[in-house]
């Protein structure tokens, strides 16, 4: 994306040695691009409507692979819609079914879905 033109990309992970990882790996190529420590559950140091798009790839599946999966789903799907610019989009690249995430989905207006099988 950052080669592409999107320059300005805000990337979270709740591992301290991925953000580590990352940031030193991109620090030369992409000097816009940003890597934080964060939970997406708890986003607090993000302001409300601060992102026009969102894209998960695999958090929600990890997510509700974990303890308390469907209060830490909701949690998170709470955080994003909280952090998207009205009329912002939301992008979730899962493994799961449509019918096993729809539920999670429609709580928060997300209501558009696309399912690619590969």
């Amino acid at each position: 994306m950052y080669e592409d033109g999107y320059e300005n990309i805000t990337n979270i992970d709740i591992s301290h040695t991925c953000v580590n990882f990352m940031s030193e790996r991109i620090k030369e190529r992409c000097k816009n691009m940003k890597y934080k420590y964060g939970n997406v559950c708890e986003m607090s140091e993000f302001k409300s409507g601060e992102f026009n798009c969102v894209l998960d790839k695999g958090t929600l599946d990890s997510v509700l692979c974990g303890d308390n999966s469907e209060p830490n789903a909701e949690k998170m799907l709470s955080e994003i819609h909280r952090v998207l610019a009205p009329n912002g989009v939301f992008i979730c690249v899962t493994y799961g079914d449509e019918e096993n995430r729809k539920k999670y989905f429609v709580s928060f207006f997300f209501v558009c879905f696309f399912t690619f099988f590969f």
